[in-house]
């Protein structure tokens, strides 16, 4: 919460100190001071609040880029957002329930457009195409993700039982427009 008091003050370097404060608390074998430093994996499906903590550190990065342009700024903020792309992964891979997957994908859509934005700046900047091929990778992820959040919804829908005049209205309203 400092953290965030930090941020909506503007006080940026301070938000990260307390984020950084956050995740060494809250993972284990983790204890670097260092703002640049990240963890390398925190593969914990049940601690939304590290994804939190790290979408934040990232978003305090870009917000310092926004205020003197270094570059270092902007790298690490990608790097952040590519870290928890890496976790979104891990988590989509994982025996979740398609419910809590959901919520972490909607929780964190706005880091795929962040980090999109981040490596596209990065690209612009420097001329690097490995930013540009990391900035497709998350662009195709996040529209992997509008997808199954659509199927999933399809879902839902399909398997719900409607009253049969409901259906003989939907079947109705299908015929005539396919």
């Amino acid at each position: 919460i400092l953290g965030d008091i930090y941020y909506n003050t503007s006080g940026y370097d301070s938000a990260l100190i307390c984020y950084q404060m956050s995740l060494i608390s809250l993972i284990k074998d983790f204890s670097d001071t260092d703002i640049y430093a990240n963890p390398k994996k925190v593969y914990n499906p049940d601690a939304i609040s590290q994804y939190d903590i790290l979408y934040k550190k990232a978003n305090a990065f870009r917000q310092k880029f926004q205020e003197n342009s270094n570059l270092e700024f902007l790298k690490a903020a990608f790097e952040i957002y590519n870290l928890i792309d890496e976790l979104n992964d891990h988590s989509r891979n994982s025996k979740m329930a398609d419910v809590s997957l959901l919520m972490i994908n909607e929780l964190f859509r706005a880091e795929y457009e962040n980090g999109i934005d981040c490596g596209y700046q990065l690209y612009a900047k420097t001329g690097d195409i490995s930013y540009l091929n990391d900035t497709y990778t998350l662009m195709e992820k996040g529209k992997y993700m509008l997808f199954f959040k659509s199927l999933s919804l399809v879902e839902k829908v399909d398997n719900v039982d409607l009253p049969i005049n409901l259906k003989s209205i939907e079947d109705s309203l299908k015929s005539q427009y396919s």
